[in-house]
């Protein structure tokens, strides 16, 4: 029980972000500056936006895996991640996937990425028509 609502729920959020810097690394490996830059700019907005909650990540995870369900302070970390960076990155990935390819690890990275970025827009559409 734990250990897979570990994996879908804060190690989701870690893989995700991952992604997301492992998709401005690949930009910028592939002389695609401005994309690259793009990239980092709406990771970095994203952190020092939430920076209050990402300070107590390691706090809110220990809470929601002990409760057994998301603290108020994670579904807040998760719902700003989704409404300030997840969608515009989806979109920056999707329009710049030719350019950011490079390899097959790269092409492999970059799909993932894309795939979790709507995995997890659509997380947060239904539990926004939820009510949640």
């Amino acid at each position: 029980g734990n250990i897979m609502f570990l994996l879908s729920n804060p190690l989701g959020l870690v893989t995700d972000i991952l992604l997301d810097l492992t998709s401005a690394r690949n930009f910028m490996i592939g002389g695609h500056i401005a994309f690259g830059t793009l990239s980092l700019t709406l990771f970095v907005y994203s952190m020092l936006k939430n920076w209050r909650w990402w300070c107590r990540f390691k706090e809110e995870v220990s809470k929601t895996i002990r409760y057994g369900f998301w603290t108020q302070g994670f579904y807040e970390l998760a719902e700003a991640e989704v409404e300030d960076e997840a969608i515009l990155s989806l979109m920056l990935n999707v329009y710049g996937l030719p350019w950011a390819i490079h390899g097959r690890v790269s092409l492999a990275v970059q799909c993932g990425g894309i795939l979790m970025s709507v995995k997890t827009v659509v997380n947060r559409m239904l539990q926004r028509d939820l009510g949640l």
